[in-house]
């Protein structure tokens, strides 16, 4: 066979399904890291939902604490009482 160079269109047709075929696997390689990508920020936004309802709880705590502090501090600003 004779050798014709880089202008051979069989030599470039060639050179371009090995492209073709580096483009397509780094395709594929983007679309299974991206769909783990999506897969965390999923995760991650659980967290963020989970967190929130946390602090919610941990609020709600807080103000029955301060309000029982509350009545405790005024309980015990009257005195003792008497038992007859």
């Amino acid at each position: 066979m004779e050798e014709r160079g880089n202008m051979d269109l069989e030599e470039q047709i060639d050179s371009l399904k090995k492209r073709v075929k580096e483009l397509e696997l780094i395709n594929d390689t983007h679309q299974t890291l991206n769909g783990e990508l999506r897969t965390e920020l999923n995760k991650y936004k659980s967290y963020e939902v989970e967190l929130f309802k946390a602090n919610h709880l941990v609020e709600g705590c807080k103000q029955i604490i301060k309000e029982l502090s509350a009545k405790l501090k005024k309980y015990e600003s009257k005195g003792p009482t008497s038992v007859s």
